[in-house]
């Protein structure tokens, strides 16, 4: 019987994007329709996944804020970082504060993977992997590039 393969990607982060990705897609395009999440949004999506736990709150600031998901030894690692936003920006007038990304650090199944990320996108659909250099992925592709970028999110 195969040991199931343990993915411990510590390369990746959770972006928001358009709520359609394509497969080729680069976080600095500037031609898609940007959906942004509030940190108080994706705090509730990723908390709301079953075997995901606070570990630290937003206070003083949300860089202190920590989640994990686990499931016996694997789990999944969450940060969230908040930027200043202009109250006056077109899709979310009134909001000065979105989430500017959150940690992703996995210890963990594939499955495991796609089940938590499916999770916090039924909340926030435009919720998507991004890596180090700058390309984003939807499950799709995800999927279909993570043997070839194994090492890479692996450092």
């Amino acid at each position: 019987m195969d040991t199931p393969q343990i993915f411990r990607l510590t390369e990746l982060t959770l972006v928001w994007g358009p709520l359609d990705l394509p497969d080729d897609a680069v976080s600095f395009a500037d031609d898609w329709e940007w959906i942004i999440y509030t940190p108080q949004e994706m705090e509730n999506a990723i908390l709301s996944v079953n075997g995901v736990s606070l570990l630290h709150d937003s206070a003083p600031t949300w860089n202190e804020w920590r989640a994990q998901w686990r499931r016996l030894d694997r789990t999944i690692d969450f940060g969230i970082s908040a930027c200043e936003l202009d109250p006056d920006f077109g899709n979310r007038p009134g909001v000065s504060e979105c989430w500017g990304g959150s940690m992703f650090r996995t210890n963990c199944l594939l499955e495991d993977i796609m089940d938590v990320w499916l999770g916090i996108r039924r909340n926030c659909p435009a919720a998507w992997l991004h890596d180090t250099g700058c390309r984003m992925y939807n499950p799709r592709s995800f999927v279909a590039e993570l043997p070839l970028k194994i090492r890479e999110w692996s450092r």
